[in-house]
């Protein structure tokens, strides 16, 4: 989960996240710099929860989202990755639905959307195919 100064919202979300019913996971919270007290905020999931992890964006990935997702990509540890905005409220089977519909060899990603899971099935090869778009 990437965060710049949201101390004030992320609490819950990371409230939302230590309460889902699948609990084998792990929470990387990458904060891009800021400014405000969110690592106050933090280390009372991180020091009571060895699932949640506290880390600075290192200087050599971008500043912004995807820099921070691309240094939480490089360091997690798990199979699946899922991707939390610090202002979420997730709700308490979100990981537990997930990773059971994507081990279902059928499908590769889930999204998210209004408040609906839509599932995408195997994208197809297009080199194999020779179809090109």
């Amino acid at each position: 989960m990437a965060t710049f100064n949201r101390a004030h919202l992320i609490k819950d979300t990371l409230e939302s996240i230590k309460n889902q019913s699948y609990e084998n996971f792990e929470c990387l919270i990458i904060d891009d710099g800021g400014q405000d007290h969110t690592k106050t905020v933090v280390e009372e999931f991180i020091s009571a929860d060895k699932r949640f992890s506290y880390i600075v964006r290192p200087d050599k990935y971008k500043k912004g989202l995807p820099g921070c997702r691309n240094f939480g990509l490089d360091i997690c540890n798990g199979d699946y990755v899922i991707f939390f905005d610090d202002d979420d409220i997730v709700h308490h089977n979100n990981l537990g639905i997930n990773l059971n519909l994507l081990k279902d060899p059928e499908f590769d990603f889930s999204i998210f959307k209004n408040n609906r899971l839509l599932i995408r099935q195997r994208l197809v090869n297009l080199q194999k195919t020779g179809t090109h778009r």
